[in-house]
């Protein structure tokens, strides 16, 4: 084997940056740098938090990647999937996507002219829309009562 963990479909959406496999700059295996890929696949999740929008794709694997065999074509769809911190805000709801990356920041080829946004420093702090949307039902329910015909009553 020439890589360590697997190219399989694990989620509902799977993404595929240069079809899973050797990121550019990333660097090769070697004995004091075994994760090499892996490591990138931090550094583009980082620079999704601070860049909405950024790694969107409407590009899917056309097949389904075995163990150790990359899918290297792709087709268009209609339903475009964002890749990263942002994914949630994607009306896809399933598929292998497919995105193209450079070796460094912005990440996206032909983009060179994006200035990346820094996240957070406190990552823990950082509240999205679906999140404010979330808290706020919470406190909905929190503050509603029942009343005997089963109706919600919030107050």
């Amino acid at each position: 084997m020439n890589h360590y963990g697997t190219l399989i479909p694990l989620g509902t959406i799977d993404f595929y940056p240069n079809y899973g496999w050797d990121q550019p700059g990333a660097g090769p295996v070697s004995s004091h740098l075994l994760a090499a890929s892996h490591l990138r696949a931090i550094d583009l999740f980082l620079w999704s938090i601070g860049n909405p929008e950024r790694f969107g794709t409407n590009k899917v694997l056309d097949g389904t990647p075995a163990f150790e065999f990359p899918v290297t074509k792709v087709r268009e769809v209609d339903t475009p999937a964002e890749m990263g911190y942002h994914a949630y805000r994607s009306s896809a709801r399933e598929g292998n996507y497919y995105i193209g990356t450079t070796k460094s920041e912005p990440w996206i080829p032909g983009n060179s002219d994006i200035q990346p946004a820094m996240p957070s420093s406190t990552p823990n702090g950082l509240l999205h829309d679906k999140e404010k949307e979330n808290m706020e039902h919470e406190r909905e329910e929190e503050n509603s009562q029942t009343d005997s015909t089963g109706y919600c009553i919030i107050s």
